[in-house]
Formats: structure tokens, sequence, C-alpha cells
């Protein structure tokens, strides 16, 4: 089922232990060791970064986020739940991976706030998710710029935007390039 998988992606940026996992998972440890194996060997370089960012914490050293903000993993300190002193190197993947989307959001805006065709007013974020507000009638045209704006941030695999559209968060529709609905349903 997609749920163990799921899982272990989480438990990795997380920093989920094994025995955590395999909880988590409900199975043993050995198998949820085979799927974070599994996990680990289809996306090539993870496991070596994971590995760079533990030792970056362990010896005292910065990790940098895509934006270049730099980040110090916290003390090591007495963790009452635990019952011991305990390090927080386990966090530095997360840290990475939110920091630097945070980072290209930021980025993002503002490039869209440059954009030479925006007319949209743009009102919030959502976590990776933009708010803008234009009349129907510029729907098309400004959702292009969105797009453009949220897709120049490059990184080394692509981030593409889809984008929803509606009078409020309750009725947004998909939108379509071509300026159509597209109606899922019956």
């Amino acid at each position: 089922t997609r749920r163990p998988i799921k899982d272990t992606g989480f438990g990795l940026i997380y920093g989920m232990g094994l025995d955590k996992l395999a909880r988590k998972i409900e199975s043993d440890k050995k198998v949820a060791k085979t799927i974070r194996d599994a996990y680990l060997s289809i996306f090539p370089g993870l496991g070596e970064l994971n590995r760079e960012l533990l030792w970056r914490g362990r010896s005292g050293q910065a990790i940098r986020t895509w934006g270049g903000r730099e980040y110090f993993v916290e003390p090591p300190r007495y963790v009452e739940k635990f019952g011991r002193v305990q390090t927080f190197e386990y966090k530095l993947l997360n840290v990475l991976i939110q920091g630097s989307a945070a980072d290209n959001t930021k980025e993002a805006i503002i490039r869209y706030d440059e954009h030479p065709k925006r007319r949209a007013r743009f009102l919030l974020t959502v976590h990776d998710e933009f708010l803008v507000s234009c009349p129907k009638a510029q729907l098309v045209p400004q959702m292009r710029v969105l797009r453009e704006a949220i897709e120049s941030v490059k990184f080394d695999v692509p981030m593409l935007s889809e984008g929803e559209w509606g009078t409020d968060w309750s009725s947004l529709k998909p939108f379509d390039e071509r300026g159509k609905e597209i109606y899922h349903g019956k």
C-alpha cells in the first residue's frame, strides 16, 4: 500500500528511527529497514546528503538553505520524554528541505511582484500556495504570469505549478491553460 512508503519518506525527512518507523508502518524493524533502503535507492544522493548533514551537525558546521540562510544544529539537551540527553542532527534534512522550500517561495513572490505583466493583486501565501485576486477577464493571462514567476526559480528538478481559481476557497476549480474550466466528477 501507499501508506508505508509515505510514512518512510516523512520519517526520513523528520529523522524517524527504524524502531519508530516499524511501529508506524505496523511491521518489524527488518521490514522497515528494507523499505527505507529501497526508498533511499530510488532517490540518488538522498542517503549521502543525509549522512553529510548529520556529519556537519556533529562537527558544529552550518548548513545552508537554497537561498543561503545558515543554520547550526541546536545544542544537545535533556529531553524528559525520552529520559536522556538528545542530539538534534536528525532535524537537518528537514531544515534543508523546508528552509529551501521557503526560500523558493519567497523568491517566486519577488519575481511575481516584479513581473512586467502582473495585473493581479497578491494577497497571501499558504505554505507554497499563492493567493491572488484579479478580474475574471484577466484570469488566463494572470494565471500564466503567476505560473511563469513560480516556475522561473531554478532548482535541479523543475518546480511545476498547478493553478486553481474561484470566487472563494470552497469553490476552487482546476485551471486549464486554454482558459477553460476542468470539471471532475459526474
